[in-house]
C-alpha cells in the first residue's frame, strides 16, 4: 500500500464469509490508512463482542510495516479494537479491558475465577489469562479483589438491570415493612399471640446479624479491612477452596 492510500473493509460477523478479506500473493509493506465499517447482513448490524476475531489481510510472502491511521467504529462499554500483525496474516480482535476478565468473554464471573485459582501464586511473568488482573506480573490476592469488585460487569452494550438495596436500605424496608404490618395488627384491636412476638424477635436478631457480616464485607472492599471468612477479602493468603 502507498502512503496516503486507504483500505476499506467491510465486516458483518465474525464467521468466514461474513467481512472483507484481502489475499494477496506476494508480500505485503502496510502503511496508509485502514477504516472499518459494520455493515447488515440480515440479521441487523454486526456489534463486536469480547473475543471476536477478524482476519482481513493474509499474505503468502509476509508482511512488514503497519497502517499510519485506524479509522475503527466505536465499540461498546469494556470493548477496545486490537490490530494484530502477523508473520503473514493481519487481524483486528475485540479485546475485553474488564481487568479481571481472564478468559477475555466480555463477563467478569466464576470462571475466571476458576482461571485466578488454576493460576495462583504464579510468580513467573504471569499474564492477564493465568489470574493478574493487575498486571504486575503474578497472580495473588490483590488480583482476587479486583475480580471482586469487578464480579458481574459485562463488556458491550448495557443491559437492563434491576438495582439491588445497600444493606442498610435493605434493612430499613424490612423495619418498615414490621412496623407497619404491627401497625395494621393493632389498629384492628387484636392482639398478638406469644407466638409472632417471638417470631418477630428472633427475626430482628437474625437481621442484625446478617447486616454485621454485609457491613464487614461492605467495609473492606472500601479498604477498610476485615477478616470475616465469608468475604472475598479472607483469601487474600490463599485461594478459596
Amino acid at each position: 500500500m502507498k502512503a496516503g492510500s486507504t483500505l476499506a473493509i467491510e465486516i458483518g460477523g465474525p464467521a468466514t464469509g461474513k467481512f472483507d478479506r484481502l489475499n494477496v500473493s506476494g508480500s505485503s509493506d502496510l502503511s496508509g490508512r485502514l477504516r472499518v465499517d459494520l455493515v447488515d447482513l440480515g440479521d441487523g448490524t454486526y456489534q463486536p463482542r469480547a473475543g471476536d476475531v477478524i482476519p482481513f489481510l493474509s499474505s503468502r510472502d509476509g508482511i512488514d510495516g503497519t497502517f499510519d491511521l485506524l479509522d475503527l467504529p466505536v465499540l461498546g462499554s469494556h470493548l477496545e479494537w486490537l490490530l494484530s500483525p502477523g508473520v503473514v496474516t493481519v487481524s483486528l480482535l475485540v479485546n475485553s479491558t474488564l481487568e479481571a476478565d481472564f478468559n477475555n468473554d466480555g463477563r467478569v464471573d466464576d470462571a475466571d475465577r476458576n482461571l485466578w485459582q488454576a493460576g495462583f501464586g504464579n510468580t513467573a511473568g504471569a499474564g492477564r489469562t493465568a489470574g493478574d488482573a493487575d498486571a504486575d506480573g503474578d497472580s495473588d490476592g490483590a488480583d482476587l479483589l479486583v475480580w471482586q469488585r469487578q464480579f458481574g460487569l459485562t463488556a458491550g452494550p448495557p443491559a437492563a438491570s434491576i438495582g439491588v438495596p445497600e444493606p442498610d436500605s435493605l434493612v430499613l424496608l424490612m423495619l418498615l415493612g414490621c412496623v407497619g404490618l404491627a401497625s395494621g395488627r393493632k389498629s384492628r384491636g387484636s392482639q398478638v399471640a406469644p407466638t409472632a412476638r417471638r417470631f418477630r424477635r428472633f427475626a430482628a436478631i437474625w437481621v442484625l446479624l446478617n447486616v454485621g457480616v454485609m457491613r464487614g464485607c461492605s467495609r473492606s472492599s472500601q479498604g477498610i479491612g476485615t477478616n470475616n471468612k465469608d468475604c472475598p477479602e479472607h483469601y487474600l493468603g490463599s485461594p478459596p477452596q
